[in-house]
């Protein structure tokens, strides 16, 4: 795993559908406690996810902050 996924200082968005199990996503919002984002989708599998706006956005904007 890449070291900034392990680092809880590094600030870490993770974007999830709920249609897939949740037990990844949740591991890696506890491992960046305090400093971790999530952001749920519906209906959207990992291709159509990378193309919707309003995740794009959000990825923008956590870039940006």
């Amino acid at each position: 795993m890449d070291r900034g996924l392990r680092d809880p200082q590094i600030p870490v968005l993770v974007v999830h559908d709920h249609h897939v199990v949740p037990a990844h996503a949740h591991r890696m919002l506890a491992a960046h406690a305090g400093s971790g984002e999530l952001l749920t989708t519906r209906g959207l599998d990992h291709q159509r996810m990378l193309a919707e706006p309003q995740v794009v956005q959000a990825v923008v904007d956590f870039a940006a902050a």
